[in-house]
């Protein structure tokens, strides 16, 4: 019963740290205090994070200059130490053994979309891009990812009481039965809604918004580097194979199905534009999906009441995407 009412907390915390990821809200981790990716994409706090390498001067006398692109998954959150531990200091240091000298310039900022990414390149703040032999973008998620909140929310459905009133039926108080029908009823709610013409037709928009700005990111690259390499990952789903379900709940909040529909949809566009712009895929969704591996935070272990819906690669993740991209950059360079 202990692991019941444990659980029933931690989804609770989850649900109430989900909706406030709107307005510019950002959801902290206990592992890092910096902000998600949620939807906040603007770029005034731009960072630029330089990784230089320590390689004799006599080792060679180029030095292989990348550029990363990207949100909250390119800088690293969740991640103890992001600056050292991200996929971009991780390819930077696979690299390294490969050609020598490598400097990286890590430009992602939490939360960004691709609207965001377009603006901080028109602004001109990612200052190493013109001498750049390889860029590389992460950006899209976050074109979908705000509209979680409407879901969970449900418009005003008051779910801190929901959770109460399931919790105190758990505790033993047996003459709340209603409260397993309210709860059931609204992840009932949620599936409905995920599922309504209305909220494709929010999903597809900021699809759109994706297909649209592709292009234009692209031709802002150009404007300052015309032979650069750019590779362009796709999105993994980060709840595949999750479906949210509670002791004695009827229904099942399809979470793993609704991720799988959204990111799909973000990658056939990603995919489909790769020639006509001339990027090259790097397709991270199809790595991360056949893995056996636990690569992202999120999960749920019902045999230890236990729920995170965080979906940010942990470190696992990040050396998965780091051995990608050596490997489709080491290809593309032989």
């Amino acid at each position: 019963m202990k692991k019941r009412i444990i659980f029933t907390l931690l989804l609770l915390t989850t649900l109430l740290i989900c909706s406030c990821g709107l307005d510019n809200t950002s959801i902290k981790s206990s592992s890092d205090s910096n902000e998600a990716a949620v939807v906040n994409s603007g770029v005034d706090n731009t960072t630029e994070s330089d990784i230089q390498s320590e390689v004799s001067e006599t080792e060679t006398t180029e030095k292989l200059r990348i550029v990363t692109l990207g949100d909250s998954i390119t800088r690293g959150y969740g991640l103890d130490n992001p600056s050292l531990k991200c996929f971009p200091s991780q390819l930077a240091n696979n690299l390294r053994e490969i050609y020598g000298k490598v400097d990286i310039k890590n430009y992602a900022i939490d939360g960004l979309t691709s609207g965001g990414l377009l603006e901080q390149l028109k602004s001109g703040d990612v200052s190493s891009l013109k001498d750049a032999d390889i860029v590389t973008v992460c950006i899209g998620a976050n074109n979908v990812l705000h509209l979680a909140f409407e879901l969970i929310g449900n418009g005003n459905t008051d779910v801190i009481n929901l959770f109460m009133e399931y919790g105190k039926y758990l505790m033993g108080d047996k003459s709340n039965v209603k409260a397993l029908d309210d709860l059931s009823d609204y992840f009932a709610s949620i599936n409905e809604r995920a599922e309504s013409s209305e909220f494709i037709v929010k999903v597809q928009a900021g699809v759109e918004d994706l297909r649209t700005d592709i292009p234009k990111i692209i031709e802002e690259i150009r404007k300052v580097n015309k032979d650069a390499k750019i590779y362009f990952s796709t999105i993994y789903s980060p709840y595949k194979g999750m479906n949210v379900s509670l002791a004695l709940i009827t229904t099942q909040f399809k979470l793993g199905y609704f991720s799988d529909n959204f990111v799909n949809l973000l990658n056939e566009v990603i995919i489909e534009l790769s020639e006509e712009t001339g990027y090259n895929v790097v397709d991270i969704c199809t790595l991360f999906a056949e893995d056996v591996k636990d690569n992202v935070n999120a999960g749920i272990d019902i045999e230890e009441m236990n729920i995170n819906f965080d979906p940010h690669p942990n470190l696992n993740g990040h050396t998965l995407i780091a051995d990608e991209y050596t490997k489709i950059i080491t290809e593309d360079n032989t």
